[in-house]
Protein backbone atom coordinates (compact mmCIF):
# COMPACT_ATOMS: atom_id res chain seq x y z
CA UNK A 1 0.00 0.00 0.00
CA UNK A 2 1.23 3.35 -0.73
CA UNK A 3 0.02 6.84 0.58
CA UNK A 4 -0.43 8.97 -2.17
CA UNK A 5 -0.63 12.86 -2.76
CA UNK A 6 -4.53 13.06 -2.29
CA UNK A 7 -3.95 11.26 1.02
CA UNK A 8 -5.17 8.06 0.98
CA UNK A 9 -3.33 5.12 0.52
CA UNK A 10 -3.87 2.96 -3.06
CA UNK A 11 -2.88 -0.46 -3.94
CA UNK A 12 0.28 -1.30 -5.55
CA UNK A 13 0.78 -4.10 -8.79
CA UNK A 14 4.15 -5.76 -8.41
CA UNK A 15 3.63 -7.35 -11.85
CA UNK A 16 6.23 -9.92 -11.88
CA UNK A 17 5.07 -11.79 -8.77
CA UNK A 18 1.21 -11.26 -9.49
CA UNK A 19 -0.77 -14.67 -10.46
CA UNK A 20 -4.04 -12.94 -11.76
CA UNK A 21 -6.02 -14.93 -9.39
CA UNK A 22 -8.50 -12.41 -8.81
CA UNK A 23 -8.29 -12.48 -5.01
CA UNK A 24 -7.90 -8.32 -4.46
CA UNK A 25 -10.61 -7.80 -6.46
CA UNK A 26 -12.92 -10.24 -4.96
CA UNK A 27 -12.42 -9.55 -1.49
CA UNK A 28 -12.80 -5.77 -2.39
CA UNK A 29 -15.75 -3.82 -0.55
CA UNK A 30 -16.27 -1.37 -3.02
CA UNK A 31 -17.30 -4.56 -5.52
CA UNK A 32 -19.17 -6.69 -3.21
CA UNK A 33 -21.07 -4.68 -0.25
CA UNK A 34 -24.03 -5.74 1.73
CA UNK A 35 -27.33 -3.62 1.44
CA UNK A 36 -29.70 -3.79 3.72
CA UNK A 37 -32.82 -1.69 5.56
CA UNK A 38 -31.86 0.31 8.63
CA UNK A 39 -34.34 -1.98 11.13
CA UNK A 40 -31.78 -5.04 10.48
CA UNK A 41 -28.97 -3.43 11.64
CA UNK A 42 -30.01 -3.74 14.97
CA UNK A 43 -30.34 -7.28 16.75
CA UNK A 44 -29.01 -7.08 20.80
CA UNK A 45 -28.73 -3.49 21.36
CA UNK A 46 -26.68 -2.03 24.96
CA UNK A 47 -24.90 0.84 26.15
CA UNK A 48 -22.32 1.84 28.53
CA UNK A 49 -18.93 2.52 29.47
CA UNK A 50 -15.59 1.65 31.29
CA UNK A 51 -15.58 0.96 35.03
CA UNK A 52 -12.68 2.97 35.14
CA UNK A 53 -13.66 7.12 35.29
CA UNK A 54 -10.25 8.38 34.69
CA UNK A 55 -9.94 5.64 31.41
CA UNK A 56 -13.85 6.82 30.46
CA UNK A 57 -12.90 10.10 29.98
CA UNK A 58 -9.68 9.75 27.81
CA UNK A 59 -11.27 6.95 25.38
CA UNK A 60 -13.12 8.41 22.54
CA UNK A 61 -16.85 7.53 23.75
CA UNK A 62 -16.81 5.67 27.11
CA UNK A 63 -14.13 3.33 26.29
CA UNK A 64 -16.86 1.00 26.49
CA UNK A 65 -15.25 -1.38 23.07
CA UNK A 66 -11.28 -1.46 24.84
CA UNK A 67 -13.11 -2.99 27.95
CA UNK A 68 -14.99 -5.87 25.78
CA UNK A 69 -11.30 -6.25 23.71
CA UNK A 70 -9.73 -6.43 27.16
CA UNK A 71 -12.63 -9.29 28.98
CA UNK A 72 -12.22 -11.23 25.93
CA UNK A 73 -8.31 -11.38 26.24
CA UNK A 74 -8.60 -11.97 30.00
CA UNK A 75 -10.86 -14.86 29.40
CA UNK A 76 -8.93 -16.46 26.88
CA UNK A 77 -11.65 -16.32 24.10
CA UNK A 78 -8.38 -14.26 21.68
CA UNK A 79 -5.06 -14.05 22.03
CA UNK A 80 -5.44 -10.65 20.70
CA UNK A 81 -6.60 -8.11 18.94
CA UNK A 82 -5.94 -5.82 16.04
CA UNK A 83 -6.59 -2.24 16.55
CA UNK A 84 -5.16 1.01 15.67
CA UNK A 85 -2.28 3.56 17.87
CA UNK A 86 -0.50 6.73 17.14
CA UNK A 87 2.94 5.57 17.05
CA UNK A 88 5.34 6.18 19.58
CA UNK A 89 7.40 9.54 19.18
CA UNK A 90 5.19 9.88 16.39
CA UNK A 91 1.89 11.83 14.84
CA UNK A 92 1.27 8.71 12.13
CA UNK A 93 -0.96 6.08 13.56
CA UNK A 94 -0.09 2.15 12.73
CA UNK A 95 -1.76 -1.31 13.25
CA UNK A 96 -0.72 -3.35 16.12
CA UNK A 97 -1.43 -6.89 17.65
CA UNK A 98 -2.52 -5.88 21.07
CA UNK A 99 -1.85 -8.90 23.55
CA UNK A 100 -2.31 -7.55 27.32
CA UNK A 101 -4.61 -4.85 28.38
CA UNK A 102 -2.05 -2.24 28.49
CA UNK A 103 -1.74 -2.39 25.16
CA UNK A 104 -5.36 -2.51 24.33
CA UNK A 105 -6.15 0.89 26.86
CA UNK A 106 -3.09 2.57 25.03
CA UNK A 107 -4.73 2.51 21.76
CA UNK A 108 -8.53 3.49 22.92
CA UNK A 109 -8.61 6.57 21.28
CA UNK A 110 -10.24 7.12 17.98
CA UNK A 111 -7.89 7.88 15.01
CA UNK A 112 -9.41 9.89 11.96
CA UNK A 113 -6.23 9.01 9.55
CA UNK A 114 -6.04 6.69 7.03
CA UNK A 115 -4.14 3.02 7.85
CA UNK A 116 -3.43 0.29 6.30
CA UNK A 117 -4.30 -3.42 7.95
CA UNK A 118 -2.42 -5.61 5.20
CA UNK A 119 0.37 -6.16 6.84
CA UNK A 120 -0.93 -6.95 10.56
CA UNK A 121 -2.82 -9.61 9.05
CA UNK A 122 -0.37 -11.13 7.46
CA UNK A 123 1.33 -11.45 10.68
CA UNK A 124 -1.68 -12.91 11.97
CA UNK A 125 -1.41 -15.25 9.73
CA UNK A 126 1.97 -16.25 10.16
CA UNK A 127 1.79 -15.89 14.35
CA UNK A 128 -1.69 -18.13 13.87
CA UNK A 129 -3.36 -16.86 16.58
CA UNK A 130 -6.76 -16.04 17.37
CA UNK A 131 -7.64 -12.46 17.32
CA UNK A 132 -10.79 -10.05 17.24
CA UNK A 133 -10.39 -7.46 14.10
CA UNK A 134 -11.64 -3.68 14.97
CA UNK A 135 -12.23 -1.73 12.09
CA UNK A 136 -14.25 0.34 9.68
CA UNK A 137 -17.45 -1.16 7.85
CA UNK A 138 -15.54 -1.43 4.55
CA UNK A 139 -12.72 -2.94 6.18
CA UNK A 140 -15.20 -5.50 8.27
CA UNK A 141 -16.39 -6.17 4.53
CA UNK A 142 -13.09 -6.98 3.32
CA UNK A 143 -12.56 -9.10 6.22
CA UNK A 144 -15.52 -11.30 5.73
CA UNK A 145 -14.45 -11.82 1.97
CA UNK A 146 -11.40 -12.42 2.57
CA UNK A 147 -12.83 -15.52 4.91
CA UNK A 148 -14.69 -16.55 1.87
CA UNK A 149 -11.10 -17.22 -0.09
CA UNK A 150 -8.76 -17.75 2.72
CA UNK A 151 -9.25 -20.76 5.35
CA UNK A 152 -6.70 -18.93 7.81
CA UNK A 153 -8.64 -15.97 7.88
CA UNK A 154 -11.77 -18.22 8.65
CA UNK A 155 -10.02 -19.96 11.62
CA UNK A 156 -7.72 -16.82 13.42
CA UNK A 157 -9.94 -13.96 12.90
CA UNK A 158 -12.41 -14.94 15.49
CA UNK A 159 -14.25 -11.76 15.88
CA UNK A 160 -15.07 -8.71 13.83
CA UNK A 161 -16.23 -5.44 15.10
CA UNK A 162 -17.09 -2.29 13.71
CA UNK A 163 -17.18 1.11 13.73
CA UNK A 164 -20.04 3.70 12.87
CA UNK A 165 -18.67 5.52 10.33
CA UNK A 166 -19.98 8.41 8.01
CA UNK A 167 -16.82 8.76 6.12
CA UNK A 168 -12.74 8.53 6.18
CA UNK A 169 -10.95 11.69 6.20
CA UNK A 170 -7.77 11.73 4.57
CA UNK A 171 -4.05 12.77 5.54
CA UNK A 172 -4.77 16.25 3.89
CA UNK A 173 -7.32 16.91 6.99
CA UNK A 174 -4.85 16.58 10.01
CA UNK A 175 -2.86 18.75 7.51
CA UNK A 176 -5.52 20.80 6.85
CA UNK A 177 -6.50 21.45 11.10
CA UNK A 178 -2.40 21.66 11.74
CA UNK A 179 -1.96 24.30 9.27
CA UNK A 180 -5.17 26.43 10.50
CA UNK A 181 -3.59 25.86 14.27
CA UNK A 182 -0.17 27.24 13.06
CA UNK A 183 1.42 24.05 14.24
CA UNK A 184 4.27 23.13 11.36
CA UNK A 185 6.28 20.05 12.94
CA UNK A 186 3.53 18.78 15.58
CA UNK A 187 4.81 16.69 18.37
CA UNK A 188 1.60 14.90 19.67
CA UNK A 189 -1.94 14.37 18.06
CA UNK A 190 -4.95 13.15 19.73
CA UNK A 191 -8.20 13.33 17.72
CA UNK A 192 -10.47 12.29 20.88
CA UNK A 193 -10.43 12.78 24.62
CA UNK A 194 -11.27 14.70 27.37
CA UNK A 195 -14.77 13.65 28.11
CA UNK A 196 -17.97 14.00 25.74
CA UNK A 197 -17.87 14.90 22.85
CA UNK A 198 -14.23 16.13 23.74
CA UNK A 199 -11.58 17.78 22.26
CA UNK A 200 -8.94 17.04 19.44
CA UNK A 201 -5.27 18.88 20.92
CA UNK A 202 -2.25 19.07 18.68
CA UNK A 203 1.22 19.95 20.45
CA UNK A 204 4.50 21.16 18.94
CA UNK A 205 7.61 22.57 20.76
CA UNK A 206 5.75 26.07 21.78
CA UNK A 207 2.41 25.76 21.56
CA UNK A 208 -0.86 23.15 22.54
CA UNK A 209 -4.03 23.69 20.71
CA UNK A 210 -7.12 21.92 21.60
CA UNK A 211 -10.47 22.78 20.08
CA UNK A 212 -13.94 21.32 20.83
CA UNK A 213 -14.09 17.64 18.60
CA UNK A 214 -17.34 19.08 16.72
CA UNK A 215 -16.21 22.17 15.94
CA UNK A 216 -12.87 20.81 14.56
CA UNK A 217 -15.10 18.30 12.59
CA UNK A 218 -17.05 20.75 11.20
CA UNK A 219 -14.23 23.02 10.75
CA UNK A 220 -13.78 21.22 6.39
CA UNK A 221 -11.97 18.16 8.52
CA UNK A 222 -15.49 16.20 8.01
CA UNK A 223 -16.58 17.43 4.53
CA UNK A 224 -13.61 18.59 2.46
CA UNK A 225 -11.27 15.28 2.84
CA UNK A 226 -13.23 11.73 1.32
CA UNK A 227 -12.66 9.39 -1.03
CA UNK A 228 -15.26 9.29 -3.80
CA UNK A 229 -15.58 5.39 -2.31
CA UNK A 230 -17.32 6.89 0.88
CA UNK A 231 -19.83 8.85 -1.17
CA UNK A 232 -21.04 5.55 -2.20
CA UNK A 233 -20.97 3.71 1.28
CA UNK A 234 -23.97 1.90 1.69
CA UNK A 235 -23.55 0.49 5.18
CA UNK A 236 -22.20 2.87 7.57
CA UNK A 237 -22.82 0.36 10.83
CA UNK A 238 -20.87 -2.20 9.84
CA UNK A 239 -23.37 -5.39 9.26
CA UNK A 240 -21.26 -7.64 8.36
CA UNK A 241 -19.47 -6.95 11.97
CA UNK A 242 -20.21 -9.10 15.04
CA UNK A 243 -20.83 -5.76 16.75
CA UNK A 244 -20.45 -2.14 15.75
CA UNK A 245 -20.03 0.08 18.12
CA UNK A 246 -20.81 4.20 18.31
CA UNK A 247 -21.32 7.06 21.01
CA UNK A 248 -24.38 6.77 22.09
CA UNK A 249 -25.89 9.96 20.76
CA UNK A 250 -29.65 9.27 21.60
CA UNK A 251 -28.72 10.16 24.94
CA UNK A 252 -26.88 13.74 24.15
CA UNK A 253 -29.62 15.60 25.46
CA UNK A 254 -29.38 14.03 28.60
CA UNK A 255 -26.07 14.85 30.41
CA UNK A 256 -26.75 12.75 33.43
CA UNK A 257 -26.88 9.58 31.43
CA UNK A 258 -24.50 10.69 29.22
CA UNK A 259 -22.02 12.00 31.49
CA UNK A 260 -17.95 12.09 30.07
CA UNK A 261 -19.09 9.44 26.83
CA UNK A 262 -21.20 6.10 26.73
CA UNK A 263 -20.59 3.73 23.48
CA UNK A 264 -23.83 2.21 22.09
CA UNK A 265 -22.75 -1.15 20.53
CA UNK A 266 -25.11 -3.75 18.40
CA UNK A 267 -24.50 -7.25 18.88
CA UNK A 268 -25.38 -9.44 16.18
CA UNK A 269 -23.75 -12.31 16.88
CA UNK A 270 -26.23 -14.05 20.08
CA UNK A 271 -23.12 -16.02 21.80
CA UNK A 272 -21.31 -12.95 22.27
CA UNK A 273 -23.99 -10.70 23.36
CA UNK A 274 -24.16 -13.78 26.11
CA UNK A 275 -20.93 -13.33 26.78
CA UNK A 276 -20.73 -9.31 27.11
CA UNK A 277 -24.15 -8.93 28.83
CA UNK A 278 -23.27 -11.83 31.42
CA UNK A 279 -19.58 -10.07 32.20
CA UNK A 280 -20.34 -8.36 35.61
CA UNK A 281 -17.18 -6.01 35.29
CA UNK A 282 -18.82 -4.18 32.34
CA UNK A 283 -20.85 -1.39 32.97
CA UNK A 284 -23.89 -2.36 30.49
CA UNK A 285 -27.84 -1.31 29.98
CA UNK A 286 -29.84 -2.90 27.71
CA UNK A 287 -32.03 -0.69 25.58
CA UNK A 288 -34.78 -1.63 23.12
CA UNK A 289 -34.53 -0.06 19.20
CA UNK A 290 -36.58 2.98 19.48
CA UNK A 291 -37.83 5.96 18.08
CA UNK A 292 -34.42 7.79 19.91
CA UNK A 293 -32.35 5.37 18.74
CA UNK A 294 -33.97 5.41 15.42
CA UNK A 295 -33.85 9.48 14.78
CA UNK A 296 -30.33 9.63 16.51
CA UNK A 297 -28.88 7.37 13.66
CA UNK A 298 -31.40 8.84 11.12
CA UNK A 299 -29.53 11.08 9.22
CA UNK A 300 -26.36 9.00 8.84
CA UNK A 301 -28.52 6.17 6.88
CA UNK A 302 -30.36 8.34 5.13
CA UNK A 303 -27.62 10.01 3.84
CA UNK A 304 -25.87 7.05 3.23
CA UNK A 305 -29.08 5.36 1.85
CA UNK A 306 -30.09 7.72 -1.46
CA UNK A 307 -26.73 9.40 -1.98
CA UNK A 308 -24.80 6.44 -1.48
CA UNK A 309 -26.89 4.67 -4.22
CA UNK A 310 -26.75 7.30 -6.26
CA UNK A 311 -23.14 8.46 -6.16
CA UNK A 312 -22.63 4.37 -6.85
CA UNK A 313 -24.45 4.86 -10.08
CA UNK A 314 -22.80 8.15 -10.99
CA UNK A 315 -19.17 6.41 -10.61
CA UNK A 316 -20.34 2.96 -12.34
CA UNK A 317 -21.95 4.38 -15.28
CA UNK A 318 -19.06 6.58 -15.98
CA UNK A 319 -16.46 3.52 -15.77
CA UNK A 320 -15.23 3.56 -19.47
CA UNK A 321 -16.70 0.30 -20.01
CA UNK A 322 -20.28 1.53 -19.35
CA UNK A 323 -20.12 5.05 -21.16
CA UNK A 324 -22.38 5.29 -24.57
CA UNK A 325 -24.35 2.11 -23.39
CA UNK A 326 -27.05 4.32 -21.09
CA UNK A 327 -29.72 6.61 -22.21
CA UNK A 328 -29.89 9.58 -21.54
CA UNK A 329 -33.60 9.10 -20.05
CA UNK A 330 -31.88 7.01 -17.53
CA UNK A 331 -28.73 9.08 -16.59
CA UNK A 332 -31.15 11.71 -15.60
CA UNK A 333 -33.75 9.77 -13.59
CA UNK A 334 -31.32 7.68 -12.04
CA UNK A 335 -27.98 9.30 -11.23
CA UNK A 336 -28.20 13.42 -11.48
CA UNK A 337 -30.67 13.66 -8.33
CA UNK A 338 -28.52 14.94 -5.82
CA UNK A 339 -26.60 18.29 -5.16
CA UNK A 340 -23.41 16.45 -4.13
CA UNK A 341 -23.77 14.29 -7.41
CA UNK A 342 -24.72 17.22 -9.48
CA UNK A 343 -21.67 19.64 -8.51
CA UNK A 344 -19.60 16.42 -8.67
CA UNK A 345 -20.80 16.33 -12.11
CA UNK A 346 -19.63 19.51 -13.41
CA UNK A 347 -16.19 19.17 -12.42
CA UNK A 348 -16.34 15.73 -13.71
CA UNK A 349 -17.78 15.86 -17.36
CA UNK A 350 -16.18 18.55 -17.96
CA UNK A 351 -12.75 16.35 -17.39
CA UNK A 352 -14.53 13.33 -19.71
CA UNK A 353 -16.61 15.03 -22.02
CA UNK A 354 -15.13 14.11 -24.82
CA UNK A 355 -16.00 9.95 -24.37
CA UNK A 356 -19.34 11.15 -23.33
CA UNK A 357 -22.38 11.46 -25.21
CA UNK A 358 -22.79 15.16 -26.10
CA UNK A 359 -26.52 15.09 -25.26
CA UNK A 360 -26.30 13.71 -21.38
CA UNK A 361 -23.54 16.23 -21.02
CA UNK A 362 -25.60 19.13 -21.87
CA UNK A 363 -28.73 18.00 -20.12
CA UNK A 364 -26.92 17.75 -17.41
CA UNK A 365 -25.06 21.22 -17.16
CA UNK A 366 -28.64 22.70 -17.94
CA UNK A 367 -29.50 21.26 -14.60
CA UNK A 368 -26.67 22.07 -13.09
CA UNK A 369 -27.04 25.70 -14.48
CA UNK A 370 -30.68 26.22 -13.84
CA UNK A 371 -30.26 24.69 -9.74
CA UNK A 372 -27.29 26.57 -9.07
CA UNK A 373 -26.85 29.39 -11.56
CA UNK A 374 -23.49 28.53 -12.58
CA UNK A 375 -22.40 29.13 -16.17
CA UNK A 376 -19.63 27.45 -18.49
CA UNK A 377 -19.06 27.45 -22.02
CA UNK A 378 -20.45 23.92 -23.03
CA UNK A 379 -17.90 24.21 -25.93
CA UNK A 380 -14.83 24.09 -23.92
CA UNK A 381 -14.98 20.27 -23.88
CA UNK A 382 -14.04 20.13 -27.62
CA UNK A 383 -10.93 21.87 -26.69
CA UNK A 384 -10.10 19.70 -23.96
Amino acid sequence: MELRADGFYHPTLNKTSCINCGKCINTCPMVHYPRFSLEDHFSHCVYGHSPDEKFRSSAASGGLLSEILVSLIEGGDIDAALVVKIKPGSTLPETIIAKTAQDIRNSAKSVYFPVPVNEALRKIKDANIKVAVVGLPCQVQGIRLLQQYEKWAENNIKYVFGLVCNHMPSAKATEYLLYNCGIENPESIEYRGGGWPGYMTFSDLEKTVKLPFRKAVSSGFGQLFKMNACECCQDPFASEADASFSDAYFLQNDPEKMGKGQTFAIIRNDSLALKIKGNPSLSLKSVVYNDAIRKSFQPLWTRKEFTGKNHLLFFQLLHPRLLGKVSTKRFLKEVVCSSFLLKLALKTFAKKAISCKKKIWKLAFRMLSKRYGLTMDITYKNKL
